[in-house]
């Protein structure tokens, strides 16, 4: 599955922070984390590039049982292709049937022994779609601590 890791910085002290939580204070959290990943699969879904709609189906997201925990991602094999781009090959691709290199322009068919295959300028969906949902977490987890405070 293509998917983009998130690692807490400063690990133990924010799960024991985090565990120090009321019940109330743990349940915003959560909530706002669930709003935050539907936000960041929306997002995606909406960036991505559609030709048949397959990679675009393909976004999903898994809530783990913790409840602040979520993976969002696809399992296309081409997605990351599409996120990061490709660059061009220096060899040849030779087709296996004849058929796969034929082409019909106007009214003349083309056929062709070999060709080089072209880079593919990235079309990043995923990762933008994390950074703004980033930021949107973050200012709800602001609005969830500044509320206790007072």
């Amino acid at each position: 599955m293509s998917k983009i890791t998130v690692s807490l910085v400063g690990g133990k002290k924010a799960v024991f922070a985090l565990s120090r939580l009321s019940v109330l204070k743990r349940q915003d959290v959560k909530r706002a984390v669930n709003e935050a990943a539907l936000q960041i699969q929306r997002l995606a879904k909406n960036r991505v590039t559609v030709d048949t709609g397959g990679l675009r189906s393909s976004i999903g997201m898994t809530a783990f049982a913790d409840g602040m925990t979520h993976e969002i991602g696809t399992n296309v094999v081409y997605a990351p292709y599409v996120e990061f781009g490709t660059t061009p090959h220096t060899e040849f691709i030779y087709p296996r049937f004849k058929k796969a290199l034929r082409f019909k322009i106007g009214r003349v068919w083309i056929f062709a022994k070999r060709v080089r295959n072209v880079p593919h300028a990235a079309r990043p969906f995923l990762y933008p779609a994390w950074e703004i949902g980033k930021a949107w977490l973050l200012a709800d987890l602001k609005r969830v601590f500044n509320r206790g405070a007072r």
